[in-house]
């Protein structure tokens, strides 16, 4: 049965490693946490060492609650030496390799048994900064210019389910603001920005507060959150969390919807200042 989705002011938490049915129902009762990010699919998801979570698994965390942000890990900027799956630097050929990865994105999810109206998100990793050789000069604007298409070609075809993640700096996610199709909600990652609280999605690095808007952001705030709280509760998780405060329509596992503000939100930055709970 698809999942109920709506407008969420919750937070959440991705993992590449899938938790057990224990760790699940101790976590959607003792953290602020209502959805959980996983690796849907994609051509690099086996080279992070991620794999898709099974039906059963599905199935078990929907029956406790959890909403799903599902990622699709698949080619990566030309320029990025740290992947072994890259975006062609010809334009047009990277723009039909986006309409691909959302063709096989949007099979994935409904397989998954995603409604047509969930969304997915395209994962575009740093292309810039010390952790990115090789992506400087010409070789970073040819990037640039094949990220934009990549992602043009994905949102036109997704439409209002396309989503994608990026580090709000280092992915230059506000390029994608520009282009013909922009996406229709972006995931950005500045981890501990803003310092004073960083459980919201605005004022973040690199992506003005007027873009993306109206219920479009979720914000990755913390990385590598290493077991969490599950520390100590003989649930202890290997490998790690990254934590998020979502301001988006998503996928939802229970028949939640935050809509007593919603009439305030239209055209508006002071909706949702911060997401539900303490920051993690």
């Amino acid at each position: 049965m698809a999942a109920t989705s709506g407008f969420d002011v919750q937070q959440g938490l991705d993992s590449c490693a899938v938790p057990t049915a224990a760790q699940m129902q101790w976590a959607w009762g003792n953290t602020p946490f209502w959805s959980w990010g996983y690796y849907l699919g994609g051509a690099t998801a086996p080279h992070a060492g991620c794999r898709p979570w099974t039906a059963a698994e599905l199935a078990q965390a929907r029956t406790i609650g959890w909403g799903f942000m599902p990622v699709w890990d698949d080619l990566q900027a030309p320029c990025n030496q740290n992947m072994s799956q890259h975006i062609s630097t010809n334009t047009t050929t990277a723009r039909n390799q986006g309409v691909s990865a959302a063709t096989n994105a949007a099979a994935a999810m409904q397989a998954a048994g995603f409604a047509g109206y969930d969304q997915v998100w395209l994962d575009i990793e740093a292309y810039t900064g010390s952790g990115a050789p090789g992506c400087t000069g010409t070789a970073l604007a040819t990037a640039r210019a094949a990220v934009k298409a990549y992602v043009d070609g994905w949102s036109s075809t997704l439409g209002a389910d396309s989503g994608v993640y990026g580090s709000s700096y280092g992915s230059f996610a506000d390029d994608w603001a520009t282009i013909a199709h922009p996406p229709a909600e972006v995931w950005l990652a500045a981890w501990g920005s803003p310092a004073a609280n960083p459980n919201t999605v605005w004022n973040l690095p690199g992506v003005p507060n007027g873009h993306w808007y109206v219920d479009q952001r979720v914000h990755q705030y913390r990385a590598h959150v290493v077991n969490y709280s599950v520390v100590g509760n003989a649930q202890q998780q290997t490998g790690s969390y990254d934590v998020d405060c979502l301001a988006a329509w998503m996928d939802q596992g229970s028949p939640w919807d935050n809509n007593g503000d919603e009439s305030n939100e239209g055209n508006s930055i002071n909706a949702e200042a911060v997401c539900l709970g303490a920051p993690q």
